[in-house]
């Protein structure tokens, strides 16, 4: 396809090419015959700097899943958010957090909004504040945002009733807004790795998730388990690992005790900083059941 891209793996359905992944160094843009592959439903561009993604996508009708690099892009076309089928949108940075360079996040948070048929979005380095057109999407059911930064998430997540995981790391949360504890749907929480300047007072509101199924509270400080968590009953993952937690031998038996008694259902309890192998297949596991939906997958 291009001097520029080191390797391709595709796969071809009726001789028509389905799904095709590009890894390469860099690249000023996208190939223009991937735009030609009109029965094209996952594009993945891995391991590279790409700084333009031309008008020719709005002709990739079937695409589904979308996965891009965005350290270095420059352009994306207003076409972009009117793919009628795109159902998994992934931005990736590649260890350059922060690195948006002369994208506008204004256009890329306008074209996301546009996706009609988008159900989940993972984007990096949100900044402080999630963007009002995200709170938009009505259909989504999965957002990530890795290293976000995130201060606050904003009662308007209301609007995001099909919403089944939230999934944030490298943040700064103080509070969640009462009204979460609406989202019937939400079965996986995350926000690991939460720093805030002051003290993070949100165990009440996730006390009242009481249809999650998977909690990941790692690295956030915690001195011991919140009592809030124990009524959780539904709990089949928790993930409480690198906390400062008590010392003391009868303190740590008494906290093991807890989470016996009070997850009965529990699969997957990590408390110690190493994942195990069986750990990394039941989260695997878990994630797929959420994106391969009644067979569909995003």
């Amino acid at each position: 396809i291009c001097r520029s891209v080191n390797t391709i793996d595709y796969e071809i359905e009726d001789g028509n090419v389905t799904e095709i992944a590009l890894y390469f160094q860099s690249m000023d843009e996208l190939p223009p015959q991937i735009y030609k592959m009109k029965h094209l439903r996952k594009l993945t561009i891995n391991y590279g700097y790409i700084k333009k993604i031309g008008e020719g996508i709005g002709n990739l009708t079937n695409l589904k899943c979308l996965s891009l690099p965005i350290s270095k892009l420059e352009y994306l076309p207003d076409a972009m958010g009117s793919l009628p089928e795109l159902r998994s949108l992934k931005l990736t940075t590649f260890f350059d957090y922060g690195q948006y360079n002369k994208l506008s996040k204004n256009k890329l948070f306008k074209i996301i909004s546009s996706l009609p048929n988008l159900r989940a979005l993972e984007i990096p380095n949100i900044g402080n504040k999630i963007p009002e057109e995200i709170y938009g999407l009505a259909r989504l059911e999965i957002l990530r945002l890795p290293e976000s930064g995130l201060e606050e998430i904003h009662e308007d997540i209301v609007n995001m009733t099909n919403l089944k995981s939230f999934v944030t790391w490298g943040c700064e949360l103080t509070h969640l807004p009462s009204n979460l504890i609406t989202l019937k749907n939400l079965v996986q929480f995350q926000i690991s790795s939460n720093h805030p300047w002051g003290q993070f007072d949100g165990w009440d509101i996730i006390g009242k998730l009481r249809n999650l199924r998977y909690l990941d509270v790692s690295n956030c400080r915690l001195q011991n388990i919140p009592r809030q968590i124990l009524k959780l009953k539904k709990l089949i993952f928790l993930d409480i690992s690198c906390n400062p937690y008590p010392i003391d031998q009868e303190e740590h038996d008494n906290m093991l005790r807890d989470i016996e008694i009070y997850f009965p259902k529990m699969e997957c309890f990590i408390y110690y900083e190493e994942l195990y192998e069986e750990d990394e297949i039941f989260i695997k596991k878990f994630e797929e059941n959420l994106i391969f939906n009644q067979g569909r997958s995003y």
